[in-house]
């Protein structure tokens, strides 16, 4: 498949807003075939706009709990995950 995104990559060499793109695909297809989840992946889920100004979507681990007093922001890397609008989430298959 890379071979492939290679050489669509090398034919669009003019155009560096394509170029780019295609090395988005690329870096997308690496991650997952590295991780070995291209094949579970269950839908994709664009973050839109809510029209309320800028604001975040913030992921939350709810710990069983109705009382967001006990709930926990999810970190990674030691770092609060926030989307955006224009974000996705990758669902997997259960």
């Amino acid at each position: 498949m890379l071979d492939i995104i290679d050489f669509i990559e090398s034919s669009y060499k003019d155009n560096p807003e394509l170029k780019h793109k295609l090395a988005l695909v690329k870096k997308l297809i690496t991650y997952l075939s590295e991780h070995d989840i291209e094949r579970s992946v269950g839908e994709i889920i664009p973050i839109l706009g809510s029209n309320t100004g800028y604001s975040e979507y913030r992921i939350i681990n709810d710990c069983e709990s109705d009382n967001p007093s006990l709930w926990s922001e999810y970190q990674y890397n030691g770092e609060k995950v926030r989307l955006n609008s224009g974000d996705i989430v990758l669902i997997m298959k259960k």
